[in-house]
């Protein structure tokens, strides 16, 4: 995150970088972004889930 790379910079160079400022050179500079896992739906079933994407078995009937 920008805060742990805000953290570094203080201590490897006894620097303080406002967080705005770095986040705005890393993007533009860059061209980083954080990492952010996809949202789940509340209602989301896991076996119906496991249903779904369990193989299918394909037998030839010849």
């Amino acid at each position: 995150s920008y805060v742990e790379l805000q953290l570094l910079i203080e201590e490897e160079l006894g620097e303080k970088v406002f967080y705005g400022a770095l986040y705005s050179h890393c993007r533009k500079n860059y061209k980083t972004k954080l990492k952010v896992a996809r949202k789940l739906h509340h209602k989301k079933d896991e076996t119906a889930e496991k249903l779904f994407n369990k193989p299918l078995n394909f037998s030839k009937t010849n």
